[in-house]
């Protein structure tokens, strides 16, 4: 485990990239393969519930948007 609040960042690189260029060894990395990085525009509008980032309140229509692990709209689980 590393804390990373005193690290600088750098937008596009790996986070074991970045904290081997800043003196960290890192020794494993634990989940990374299910990662997966979301469109940005299946959230743009939404304003976040939770902190699974599956539920959604619509800033324009209020109406609550349930979203999938991968940004994909869903019915109310």
């Amino acid at each position: 485990m590393v804390e990373t609040e005193h690290l600088q960042l750098y937008p596009g690189k790996e986070a074991e990239e970045v904290l081997a260029m800043q003196g960290h060894e890192v020794t494993d990395v634990i989940g990374k393969e299910g990662w997966v990085q979301n469109d940005a525009e299946k959230y743009e509008g939404l304003i976040p519930q939770n902190v699974e980032w599956t539920e959604f309140v619509d800033e324009k229509t209020d109406e609550w948007v349930y979203l999938d692990e991968y940004g994909n709209r869903v019915e109310k689980p």
